[in-house]
């Protein structure tokens, strides 16, 4: 089944403006936190300090193509056992995730598979 052109112009205009609003929205970093230690001898200054698990994320997300982001929001299936199509299907597509049900679990286990 195929679908329409402009629904799949739709939905990518819906991803596209969720994705503008997240970006919008991430301007205050959640992973950094202001600290605040005694004076010393004057007025306090506030010390910026970064999470690193929080920089490492805000990177990967800024090295990260329009088309990576958008993929990264599916979790997609593909029928069949073979690892290799599987791999094919991820790489082609780049999901966030791959949903396994019972048509990828072979009926017997191979030879030799204990």
């Amino acid at each position: 089944m195929r679908r329409a052109p402009w629904k799949t112009a739709a939905a990518l205009v819906v991803l596209t403006g969720t994705l503008a609003g997240c970006a919008a929205a991430a301007s205050s970093r959640p992973g950094e936190a202001t600290v605040t230690r005694p004076p010393a001898s004057g007025s306090p200054s506030p010390v910026a300090t970064v999470d690193p698990v929080a920089a490492y994320a805000d990177q990967r997300l800024r090295n990260l193509t329009l088309r990576q982001k958008v993929a990264s929001l599916f979790m997609l299936h593909a029928p069949g056992t073979d690892p290799a199509t599987l791999r094919q299907f991820v790489d082609r597509y780049g999901p966030g995730g791959v949903i396994l049900m019972p048509d990828n679990i072979p009926a017997s286990p191979p030879p030799g598979a204990r």
